[in-house]
């Protein structure tokens, strides 16, 4: 199999994952309150100015509560909007609470039309943190994603940020296969630790 391939096998075995923990409500509630309290015990969130954040959808590694705190202590919070004649280019616009989502692509939640977007260049510092979502994550931070590119491509863009992987610690692989473009995480977090990837 080619790497495509072998990816394509993987992603079904991670949504099979995804959707068995997901199935048990409160142990995915459980593993994913202890992921995001580990973000928000984290130096690089004390630090932070701006949080680059997805809202979960699916079976993700949830990130309700570390949203609402970020909104009460006064981060600029943002979230990513993908472009729709853009293929794998993704933007983050700056938004004051849940109100300013809607469903957007794929039905994922996204900033409404009048939510300032950030331009990537301010985002590009150490700063930011970004929160990265993936099916899967190996013990060396890459991900496996969904297919389209737009985090990679995203944090080629912005070197100079702190990026966090999340995922749940059933759910990482011991390598996976990756092509030039492939970008890896600073940090993985899991329910159990905050792991530094040694890439930062």
């Amino acid at each position: 199999m080619n790497l495509k391939e072998q990816k394509d096998v993987l992603r079904k075995d991670a949504y099979t994952k995804r959707k068995e923990l997901f199935s048990n409500t409160i142990t995915h509630q459980k593993f994913s309150l202890k992921i995001q309290n580990h973000i928000l015990n984290s130096h690089e969130y004390t630090l932070c100015e701006f949080l680059c954040v997805y809202a979960s959808v699916k079976g993700e590694v949830a990130t309700d509560y570390l949203i609402a705190e970020a909104f009460k202590t006064n981060k600029k919070v943002l979230f990513p909007l993908c472009l729709p004649h853009e293929n794998g280019v993704m933007n983050y616009a700056l938004c004051k609470n849940n109100d300013d989502l809607q469903k957007g692509l794929y039905n994922i939640p996204e900033p409404k039309a009048h939510c300032p977007i950030i331009e990537t260049s301010l985002l590009n510092s150490r700063k930011t943190l970004i929160i990265v979502p993936a099916l899967a994550f190996d013990k060396q931070g890459f991900r496996l994603g969904y297919g389209q590119g737009y985090y990679d491509r995203f944090m080629e863009k912005t070197p100079d940020a702190i990026s966090m992987g999340l995922a749940f610690s059933d759910h990482l692989y011991e390598e996976l296969p990756r092509m030039q473009w492939d970008k890896s995480v600073n940090f993985l977090i899991t329910e159990q630790e905050i792991k530094n990837t040694a890439h930062i």
